[in-house]
């Protein structure tokens, strides 16, 4: 029972009821991506952990705001808290902390940035004595020493679509998050691109879209209430509205990212129909099973997961459990039947 009272349900509540929301319908994962004007993400990302038992919680992780061995360390005691259940969101094609954090990197030098970055947060992981002297991170005698040694690092999801985005994936990520709703033709593509710049640096990496999802029982109920939604698909979240939630488009489950109080902003929603257009934004608009199906397609052309931007969060992440992910499992079943 929830006490609705003004000023007795907090933001942090809705956190906390999104993130059971998705354990409960079977979901692998939240993401609560950095924010300028939100909560602090590992923060967040903490008290999430605190309230699942298996949930991934991928947290946004800005790279101008602290060292990355000082991040790797934060790190590693919510990975000894959380039963390693952290991840790293890095967005790598967005506005980035920004001038009023004292961030003033843009371009080819924030890109530079964030691969060392990444790369010394990895190290640090595995490696002590720890020293490096490069562009923009200078560590000497670092490293963890037991009981903070030995945990895995946390699993890095890079958001964008750009070269610099697949590059910084393929180099020292685990998982391209590229938004819109793609062709087949396209997804394959870009996962080809992805996977020979990873091998090449002798790494694997895979591939995800990021989209909004609008199911209903069939396809003119979803159109109506794509039509009719207050939310704008990419959005920012207002403060302390972010909740992510995911779904993998075999089955599986994975992490995704969902804004709340986007509905706010009624900057309108396209109603593309379960076939969706390469070249709109990424809204996948349709029945359970033509949406599930669509999944199975997208998984098929070599997206090896979806992150859903559903609103209303709570609500939505019910919805899509209850009644997409059995035709999506469905689906599933008889492509490989």
């Amino acid at each position: 029972m929830t006490d609705d009272r003004p000023g007795r349900y907090r933001s942090f509540d809705l956190l906390s009821h999104g993130a059971r929301a998705a354990e409960v319908s079977g979901f692998d994962g939240v993401v609560l991506p950095f924010d300028p004007a939100g909560e602090e993400p590992l923060v967040a990302a903490a008290s999430l952990a605190g309230v699942t038992s298996r949930l991934q919680v991928t947290a946004g992780v800005p790279t101008s705001l602290a060292t990355p061995v000082y991040v790797a360390k934060l790190a590693v005691t919510f990975q000894r808290w959380s039963g390693d259940r952290l991840g790293w969101w890095i967005d790598a094609d967005g506005p980035g902390a920004g001038p009023a954090y004292g961030d003033h990197l843009e371009g080819a030098d924030r890109h530079e940035r964030d691969l060392e970055f990444l790369r010394v947060a990895r190290a640090v992981f595995s490696t002590s004595p720890l020293d490096h002297r490069g562009r923009f991170f200078t560590v000497e005698g670092g490293g963890f020493a037991p009981p903070l040694s030995g945990r895995p690092f946390p699993a890095v999801a890079v958001a964008g679509a750009s070269e610099r985005a697949v590059e910084l994936a393929a180099a020292v990520g685990d998982r391209l998050v590229a938004p819109g709703l793609r062709s087949g033709d396209e997804v394959a593509d870009l996962a080809r691109r992805l996977r020979e710049r990873a091998a090449a640096a002798g790494r694997r990496a895979d591939l995800a879209l990021e989209l909004a999802v609008v199911a209903r029982e069939d396809r003119d109920e979803a159109v109506a209430a794509a039509g009719g939604a207050d939310a704008a698909p990419g959005a920012g979240a207002a403060p302390g509205s972010d909740i992510a939630n995911g779904a993998g488009a075999a089955g599986q489950t994975n992490a995704a990212a969902g804004a709340a109080d986007a509905r706010a902003r009624r900057n309108g929603v396209s109603a593309n129909g379960a076939g969706g257009d390469p070249g709109a934004p990424g809204v996948l608009v349709g029945s359970y099973r033509e949406v599930a199906a669509r999944l199975v397609e997208l998984r098929r052309a070599g997206a090896a997961a979806v992150v859903l931007r559903l609103d209303p969060v709570v609500e939505e992440l019910y919805r899509f459990g209850h009644f997409v992910r059995p035709w999506l499992e469905d689906e599933v079943a008889r492509h490989v039947a």
